[in-house]
């Protein structure tokens, strides 16, 4: 349906993107700012209110998203990046092991609350999702998202 509806080829696609999931963290990346949100503003919660609001705009894209996404194949790539741009902004040098099971236990939750957010038609504002993402953040992290 989308290269119909794009008016584009197949070929034309699958040159761009490897999988419609691809396509979909692009469509992230650009309507939410993806991860450079947080290292753009050096104000986590701030950040966080700013990457809500983005995903509220684009919130019927990522409803259907996570109800289609049954193998989970979106959460997980979405997952990777956020572990991925975590360990970058903290840098090679600083990370243990314990660090590293902070930065992925984090973002795990994170993001399970962002599907849980979105999925229960986003009752909360994004200031108030914005600011229980940065309470919620482990005294380890909050010195490298400061």
């Amino acid at each position: 349906k989308i290269v119909e509806r794009s008016n584009i080829s197949r070929q034309t696609f699958y040159r761009h993107f490897d999988d419609i999931y691809e396509l979909i963290m692009w469509i992230f990346d650009h309507t939410t700012t993806g991860c450079t949100i947080f290292d753009d503003n050096k104000d986590f919660e701030r950040s966080s209110v700013s990457f809500f609001s983005n995903v509220q705009k684009q919130s019927r894209l990522y409803r259907q998203v996570f109800l289609n996404d049954k193998d989970q194949i979106f959460y997980q790539r979405l997952l990777r990046t956020r572990i991925n741009y975590a360990k970058k902004i903290i840098g090679t040098k600083h990370l243990t092991d314990d660090l590293c099971f902070s930065i992925e236990l984090y973002w795990t939750g994170h993001l399970h609350m962002v599907k849980k957010w979105i999925n229960s038609g986003m009752k909360e504002s994004p200031e108030v999702m914005g600011k229980r993402a940065y309470e919620s953040l482990p005294a380890v992290l909050i010195q490298y998202y400061r």
